[in-house]
């Protein structure tokens, strides 16, 4: 009751995770939109001196302001003084320029006043006045250490909680590679037992050959190459977050986030893009300004997701051993570390349920079986039908200055154009393209460990670019994908150039 009456707004207690009160939240939520329970009006103060800067900035939005506009001018004014573009566009129109100059006087008060960027001052605002109304409405008993604390106290030290983490996600890679190296050896031998049966049926070379053959390497890539990693990965993933482990590890980051001036928050978007660039991209609306919204999402469409990573584990960790493929990840987070706070909340430590996590590893995989996985096959069937009609060496002599310059077969040219499609089909194609599931009989170890590198950092996939599109803009779109592609070019000619020598 207390808290309504500060906030101006019913408040309804729940327990999400025992499904208490929720009901009765939705139901509350339809009364205040429907119009039976009336808002009473009430404004929640900064501090004097940002205060004063917000109500001069919501005058110049009550004067330019369109009567029709839904938005409360006082939330339009501190949405632009965070430089939300959405409402900045929103609000300018014909007077673009004299609110854009506005905006940016006003901003310029607000650093000039705590020395720090203007959106940082209105987190902070939030954040005391926060602070200041959780004193007002909860009562805290005598503090109580229990084995979480205990355990929060070693996770998260300033020291050992890096190692800690280190060897989380060494053991963590390390697990997924064994399980999916064992299964991927064992069912690639049985499609090659498939394959060597194709000449007893169809005319070696011909024409149905090649489709038949093309569509048991589209099929065997999903199923051989793919889901062995994909499914221990997924697993691992939703395991580290479910028990309450991935929000202490934003948390470590947090001062990595800092030094590259970005929000703790930030390390968010990124920890999503382990499983996923377009939510981890999506992730970044919720940071208060542009500015760090593209930075989070260059960060974001660089991280290694899963379908890199099944690249990663497919290729180096099969083939040169896990500590190489661990490294590849070490090399793109100390990237990410040198290309603004917020508050982290940590969860405490849960015991995972086996149905939750049944139930969102599948969700995250039906994504491949669903959408992934025929376009795989489709481009199977296209790179076989290209091999079949010889056109295939058209488009590698097209990539040839391209994958000299790596050092790289030149058949790899073919694959890098799937590879924008999704990142797992670069490594499917790449054994179709050489004509062997065994890369190392035709590829140097410094080759693979090139053609990974350059995969993992170059152009985000399709899906990544058009979320990029939407929630940034076009013009860093393009941006963002010639400084992915520069970045992978560069480190991977390094790479070649170094394991050459």
């Amino acid at each position: 009751d207390k808290l309504s009456e500060i906030l101006g707004i019913p408040v309804q207690s729940t327990v999400a995770s025992k499904n208490l009160g929720v009901r009765d939240l939705f139901d509350l939520a339809k009364k205040m939109i429907s119009g039976r329970m009336p808002l009473r009006q009430k404004k929640i103060r900064c501090q004097k001196d940002v205060e004063e800067v917000i109500v001069e900035m919501e005058k110049i939005v009550n004067l330019k302001l369109p009567i029709s506009s839904p938005y409360p001018p006082r939330f339009l004014a501190i949405k632009l003084l965070e430089d939300d573009d959405y409402y900045r566009d929103l609000v300018t129109g014909k007077n673009g320029v004299y609110i854009s100059q506005k905006i940016g006087d006003f901003q310029n008060k607000l650093v000039a006043l705590r020395g720090k960027p203007q959106d940082s001052v209105l987190v902070l605002e939030r954040h005391a006045i926060a602070m200041d109304i959780y004193k007002q409405v909860v009562t805290l008993g005598p503090p109580q250490r229990d084995w979480r604390g205990k355990i929060d106290d070693i996770v998260m030290h300033k020291v050992f909680g890096y190692f800690i983490l280190l060897g989380v996600l060494i053991g963590f890679f390390y697990v997924v590679f064994q399980v999916g190296a064992v299964i991927e050896t064992f069912l690639l031998n049985g499609f090659s037992y498939v394959e060597a049966l194709l000449p007893q049926y169809f005319v070696p070379e011909g024409f149905v050959y090649h489709f038949v053959k093309s569509i048991i390497w589209g099929i065997s890539g999903g199923v051989a190459i793919v889901l062995p990693y994909l499914v221990p990965f997924l697993i691992g993933l939703t395991l580290l977050e479910d028990i309450g482990y991935l929000p202490r590890v934003a948390y470590l980051m947090d001062t990595f986030m800092h030094r590259i001036g970005l929000h703790g928050t930030s390390i968010v978007p990124a920890v999503l893009g382990y499983g996923c660039n377009v939510p981890a991209v999506m992730a970044t609306r919720i940071l208060p300004s542009r500015r760090d919204k593209i930075i989070a999402g260059v960060i974001s469409s660089m991280v290694p997701c899963s379908a890199r990573s099944i690249v990663i584990l497919g290729l180096v960790a099969f083939y040169l051993g896990p500590l190489w493929a661990f490294g590849i990840y070490v090399l793109n987070a100390l990237v990410i570390a040198v290309s603004p706070g917020m508050v982290l909340e940590i969860p405490p430590y849960r015991l995972p349920a086996f149905k939750v996590i049944r139930k969102k590893t599948w969700f995250r995989i039906k994504e491949f079986i669903t959408v992934a996985w025929p376009i795989l096959i489709v481009g199977s069937v296209i790179l076989g039908l290209l091999e079949y009609f010889h056109l295939d060496h058209l488009i590698n002599q097209g990539f040839a200055p391209f994958t000299s310059l790596l050092q790289l077969p030149a058949v790899v040219g073919t694959t890098l154009i799937f590879g924008v499609l999704r990142k797992e089909l670069a490594l499917i194609m790449l054994t179709q393209a050489i004509g062997t599931n065994n890369v190392i009989d035709v590829m140097s170890t410094t080759q693979i460990l090139t053609f990974t590198i350059f995969v993992t950092f170059y152009i985000p996939c399709v899906a990544t670019m058009a979320v990029l599109a939407r929630e940034l803009s076009r013009k860093w779109t393009l941006i963002i994908i010639g400084f992915t592609l520069a970045l992978a070019t560069v480190f991977a000619w390094l790479v070649s150039f170094f394991g050459t020598i």
